[in-house]
């Protein structure tokens, strides 16, 4: 997995973009989601969306702590990948 910190503007928006998330990353995803605040239910759900299936991605924001986790699951083609991260950036 690879991952990345972005900030938007002057710095009031924060995202940590991960890219390439596998089985192997279950933990470390986990953990980015609790530090946001995300509940235990939706972490398992998130995990098993970016988990199960090629071309899988999903964004969770926590709009107290302005700050974004965009997980990007492994993909089929690199137009796979931008496609996904297009689609996860109108969420951010």
């Amino acid at each position: 997995m690879a991952k990345h910190y972005i900030e938007l503007g002057d710095g009031s928006w924060g995202i940590v973009a991960c890219y390439g998330v596998t089985a192997r990353d279950t933990e470390e995803v986990a953990s980015l989601l609790r530090a946001l605040g995300c509940s235990e239910k939706n972490i398992y759900k998130s995990i098993q969306i970016i988990t199960r299936k090629l071309n899988s991605a999903f964004t969770f924001s926590n709009t107290e702590l302005k700050m974004s986790l965009v997980c990007i699951g492994e993909t089929t083609s690199s137009d796979q990948l931008i496609n996904s991260l297009v689609h996860e950036a109108k969420h951010v």
